[in-house]
């Protein structure tokens, strides 16, 4: 088993946890992953579809969908940062089974980095 470095950034929001985590990504050269984001780009496929956020089967179907074909770019969409999806993005992270899901990723990505890094940063809320 391949052995990563990760670090993880934990705090509220607008707390600068995202800045200090893609600086020190860049500065070590690992991979860096907005795990807030995440929810967002959930919430965001949910409302491209004219779903439900409230909806759990709704949002559970849009975070497999995510997880299956994500790449970590994808989360720098400016649609992901709208007040809209912010909401939605709340609503949608309320379901144990999204959470599960994304954790699952985000547990892959930081033993799996990709780009070939030697570890990776993380940064988000309930992630310490």
């Amino acid at each position: 088993m391949k052995k990563t470095n990760v670090i993880a950034i934990d705090g509220p929001s607008a707390s600068g946890k995202g800045t200090l985590a893609r600086r020190i990504a860049k500065t070590l050269g690992y991979a860096y992953l907005d795990t807030g984001a995440l929810y967002r780009a959930v919430a965001h496929i949910v409302l491209q579809a004219n779903q439900n956020p409230d909806d759990e089967e709704q949002a559970l179907a849009a975070a497999a969908a995510l997880s299956s074909d994500l790449h970590p770019e994808d989360l720098r969409n400016p649609a992901l940062r709208t007040d809209t999806v912010g909401t939605a993005a709340s609503k949608v992270a309320k379901f144990s089974n999204v959470r599960d899901r994304l954790l699952a990723f985000q547990k892959d990505f930081a033993q799996n980095p990709p780009q070939g890094c030697m570890g990776a940063v993380l940064d988000g809320r309930d992630i310490g």
